[in-house]
């Protein structure tokens, strides 16, 4: 389950390029090696694999932006104002373009989209992410109850 945006969205968030993000991520990798005084060599399995295992478990850019992704939509859908609105717009949109029922049919078809396809919709870039980090959200943005 998704436990909630964190405090202080107000922004929109920035979807970035796929080619751009991978060298946000190569730097970020580069930086932690640099921080813990490792070789540029180091494998990056190091700060992906969970403590239990003998890794770092550090919370990788995919990660990160899929929460913030995630934590801008859920306020959007909350109150009953213009912005709940154009999400339901989007939302429905994704779901029609997809042929989707719901949002866990969403998820799935998004793991088969590229990431420049998926980043044409909020809901469909966020579903798009959950799936390739491997989690499932369950929720239903525009239930009345």
């Amino acid at each position: 389950m998704y436990p909630g945006p964190p405090p202080g969205l107000s922004g929109p968030v920035i979807i970035w390029p796929e080619k751009e993000f991978k060298r946000l991520t190569a730097a970020f990798v580069q930086c932690h090696k640099e921080a813990w005084q490792m070789s540029p060599n180091t494998s990056t399995a190091l700060f992906t694999f969970p403590k239990d295992r003998g890794g770092l478990q550090v919370k990788m850019p995919r990660a990160i932006i899929c929460s913030a992704t995630w934590g801008h939509l859920t306020p959007c859908c909350q109150f009953d104002d213009g912005t709940r609105q154009l999400a339901e717009i989007t939302y429905k949109d994704a779901l029609e373009k997809h042929g989707c029922l719901d949002m866990e049919d969403l998820q799935f078809e998004a793991e088969f989209l590229t990431w420049d396809q998926a980043s044409l919709n909020s809901f469909t870039f966020a579903c798009h992410l959950t799936s390739t980090i491997g989690i499932r959200v369950h929720w239903d943005p525009f239930n009345p109850d």
